[in-house]
């Protein structure tokens, strides 16, 4: 969020071609004294050691911060306070990944394909076999 100044980043060592790999949540810690609003959540991967990375995404995220002050009178020993009530959401759902419901429907396809055409084969070997009996 790079209007309060926010900042947060993890790594993974190592993912394989083909692979999908989750890391743990990342939290970003809202200053109290953040103002009520919506703010831009820059979202950037980067892969081979930085020195490539994917288009960034941005997300917007709404805070609504309610702020309550209490007067101290002079003979109270008890400090003002304030509280600050933070509702996170996000303006639009991130996409869902469809990438491996596409590899694996087309799987799924290429597997019937061989199916079909192992069955083809040995229909045409048996009708082959059959006719060679039947000049006997």
């Amino acid at each position: 969020m790079p209007e309060l100044g926010l900042k947060q980043s993890t790594y993974l060592d190592e993912v394989d071609a083909d692979e999908e790999e989750q890391t743990e949540e990342l939290y970003l810690r809202l200053p109290s004294d953040a103002l009520s609003g919506t703010y831009d959540l820059v979202t950037e991967v980067s892969y081979d050691n930085g020195y490539r990375s994917v288009e960034s995404q941005k997300t917007a995220v709404t805070v609504v911060g309610k702020t309550v002050k209490e007067e101290v009178k002079a003979e109270q020993k008890e400090p003002a306070q304030t509280t600050v009530n933070v509702n996170v959401q996000p303006a639009q759902p991130e996409p869902v990944a469809q990438e491996g419901k596409l590899r694996r429907g087309l799987e799924v396809v290429l597997l019937v394909l061989v199916a079909l055409l192992v069955v083809i084969g040995l229909i045409i070997g048996f009708s082959k076999l059959r006719d060679e009996e039947d000049d006997e």
